[in-house]
């Protein structure tokens, strides 16, 4: 599986959050690097991309499936930024990530992975952070 331009600019940032909060990249991270990417333009992320159609609708439907679920970007970000502050997410961070990339290539037919197709895991089965903060239901 490959990554596309948007989900590489989200991995980016869960690596900038994950430093930024002095831990591994969880999937909380990479969250983290969805919603930043919700607030902004395919323009703003790689000017010179050839295939900045593509990635701004994928930002598009990421902004858009995060508002359905009353997901606001800049909120979120601090609500989930100020629990990572305080609370480690349970579990080893490489066992998680590989779990939701597992789950994302269950879900995705296609050999590149989108960031809607993560949206898409995260809102069907949240971790308990996220499903505690954003009243996500879990699936058990």
């Amino acid at each position: 599986m490959d990554l596309n331009m948007a989900m590489r600019f989200v991995m980016v940032r869960a690596q900038a959050e994950a430093i930024a909060s002095n831990m591994d990249i969880y999937p909380e991270h990479i969250f983290l690097g969805l919603l930043k990417l919700s607030e902004m333009t395919a323009e703003e992320i790689a000017p010179g991309d050839m295939y900045k159609q593509e990635m701004d609708e994928d930002i598009k439907q990421v902004a858009a499936l995060l508002k359905s679920n009353g997901i606001y970007s800049k909120e979120a970000r601090e609500k989930l930024r100020r629990i990572l502050r305080n609370e480690t997410p349970a579990g080893s961070s490489e066992a998680a990530i590989s779990e939701l990339f597992a789950k994302v290539a269950r879900l995705n037919e296609e050999y590149t992975v989108r960031s809607i197709h993560v949206l898409s895991v995260f809102l069907k089965e949240p971790t308990h952070i996220l499903a505690a903060i954003f009243h996500i239901n879990v699936l058990i």
